[in-house]
């Protein structure tokens, strides 16, 4: 995906538009995290709702595809994604640099997996 053309709006819109429960089970939804001894990035893929919706918002969080649920109720990958558009999205992946991944010595506060990623990264202006 273009990343120059994502702004902070967009990720925005794109977040409110993630409902994997749409398509997957409880026990279907998960997230991955991919490490390759050569790369300076972790990929990530996430069918949960909180993870996917922090992810995308994350201001170096580069998008690569995304998972639609069409109106036929089939599945469709996409390497593009027209922001305006009204279809569900049930997955995302892309990565992070490896530099922002931390594993603490203390746990959080928090046991939610969303917590993972911080709230808050964009704050859209109106």
């Amino acid at each position: 995906m273009n990343e120059e053309s994502i702004t902070a709006a967009d990720r925005e819109k794109l977040a409110s538009r993630i409902q994997p429960t749409a398509y997957y089970q409880s026990e279907e939804r998960e997230t991955y995290l991919r490490f390759e001894d050569e790369s300076s990035y972790v990929h990530i893929s996430s069918t949960q709702k909180g993870f996917a919706r922090r992810l995308v918002r994350h201001p170096v969080f580069e998008l690569t595809q995304v998972t639609v649920f069409r109106e036929d109720g089939q599945l469709q990958v996409r390497d593009s994604l027209v922001i305006g558009e009204k279809s569900i999205v049930v997955a995302v992946e892309g990565r992070l640099p490896v530099s922002h991944l931390s594993i603490p010595v203390e746990g959080r506060d928090q046991l939610s997996h969303a917590a993972i990623v911080s709230d808050g990264v964009y704050r859209v202006k109106s």
